[in-house]
């Protein structure tokens, strides 16, 4: 087992604790073997205090398992970006989003039937049990056949999903455990379905709405090709495709090089964060990705708040939800003061990155008592916004797409034409 270092309200690292860490574990690091995956943590111990620090451990499940069995509420974990393995790294960026990660509608399905079942009485052990063959999904039957003899033996569901962080991010743990401790699991499955549903409907719109955009980039190659490739053979009756062909294979290798660079540099936080932070900057797409990042975030800290949770917790577990680590990181140092007693609207304010109509909303939610209602009127309002930007959008890409199309087409018939007429031209002279 890996050692642990943390200090409240800073991070301490392997260096600061000596050779040996909290509890006399000896880091492999000191002894000059090899070192083990280092985490950076955030908790709060069971009396309400935040510690950070770090530890290192085999895996992240090693990780939060050594966390929690020290009765750490864990609010943030991830690898210290210094010390990330390659292979992990290579894992985390070309392999966890399509192996590990599950859609929002098969997450909805699940919560649905976990709602169900809790419903009808059944234990967690039945449920699971259940699930293991009845999930839409095979990553989440597989999950369940794995955990459900754990939580036979009563381990808290909210632990046991904790191992998988990549197919139930901290939004679903941080809600798991608040309805355990709050004995309210029934209405935080359903909550969570709600919540999967909203943002496979998003996915849907942003889809459905981008499938003319889609279709007109296809009939644009399509004739790039015909008139590259096809008409060239008409002319001369030979296959001319080598000089068109060529270059069209380099382009194709070298987006997909540039696009796996793309995620392997994502896996690095700070240029990952300046990524975000240049999405919201962006014309027209910066407003959308602003909006969805509000929207979620207000969605979120609705149905955590209303689960039970912390105004703290709930905001720190909603700030991961939003999608864009340049926001996050504009509002988790201010958390603390929401420890301290500190009003909402007071923070979110501070943090400059929220507009002044979910400062108010939030601010009359704290007067009347009624926050997840508003806030999710907030979430309706910038889900609206950020389609309504879109459509706009996509509104004007198709006729920039006809133009040059048209643009094309008339090029490569200018030039056919010239050539005819100089043919025929040629043959009358001699």
């Amino acid at each position: 087992m890996g050692g642990i270092g943390a200090r409240g309200g800073g991070v301490a690292g392997p260096k600061g604790a000596g050779p040996f860490g909290e509890g006399g574990h000896l880091h492999l690091s000191a002894l000059g073997g090899e070192a083990m995956p280092v985490y950076v943590y955030r908790v709060k111990t069971e009396d309400g205090r935040p510690l950070e620090g770090v530890l290192e451990a085999a895996s992240e499940k090693e990780a939060i398992e050594q966390l929690r069995a020290k009765g750490y509420w864990v609010l943030r974990l991830r690898l210290a970006p210094s010390r990330v393995p390659w292979p992990q790294m290579l894992y985390n960026a070309w392999v966890a989003p399509w192996r590990e990660r599950v859609r929002p509608a098969a997450m909805a399905d699940f919560f649905e039937q976990w709602a169900a079942g809790l419903s009808a009485g059944m234990t967690s052990f039945r449920m699971l049990d259940v699930l293991s063959t009845e999930a839409t999904h095979p990553r989440l039957r597989k999950i369940c056949a794995e955990i459900k003899g754990e939580a036979q033996r009563g381990v808290p569901l909210s632990d046991l999903l904790g191992r998988y962080p990549n197919t139930f991010p901290q939004l679903v743990v941080a809600m798991v455990k608040a309805g355990e401790v709050g004995g309210r699991l029934e209405d935080v499955a359903r909550e969570m379905a709600r919540y999967y549903r909203w943002e496979d409907e998003v996915r849907r719109n942003l889809r459905a709405r981008t499938l003319y955009t889609k279709l007109q980039l296809t009939v644009f190659f399509l004739v790039l090709f015909i008139l590259q490739v096809v008409v060239p053979y008409l002319q001369t009756k030979t296959w001319q495709v080598g000089g068109f062909l060529g270059p069209l294979a380099l382009l194709g290798l070298g987006l997909v090089g540039i696009w796996a660079l793309f995620r392997l540099l994502l896996q690095f936080p700070s240029l990952a964060m300046g990524y975000d932070a240049l999405k919201l900057s962006l014309p027209i797409v910066g407003g959308v990705a602003r909006r969805l990042a509000l929207a979620r975030f207000a969605r979120a800290l609705a149905f955590l708040y209303r689960s039970g949770l912390s105004m703290a917790e709930a905001t720190a577990q909603a700030a991961q939800v939003m999608g864009n680590r340049y926001l996050e990181a504009r509002l988790m140092p201010l958390l603390r003061r929401l420890e301290k007693g500190e009003a909402l609207s007071k923070v979110l304010e501070e943090a400059r990155v929220f507009p002044r109509l979910i400062l108010e909303m939030v601010r009359t939610g704290e007067e009347t008592g009624e926050m997840d209602a508003l806030l999710e009127k907030v979430a309706d309002r910038y889900n609206s916004e950020a389609e309504a930007a879109m459509t706009t959008t996509l509104i004007a890409l198709p006729v920039v797409l006809l133009l040059l199309m048209g643009v094309l087409v008339f090029f490569f018939v200018a030039q056919f034409y010239l050539g005819f007429y100089s043919g025929l031209f040629q043959m009358a002279g001699e």
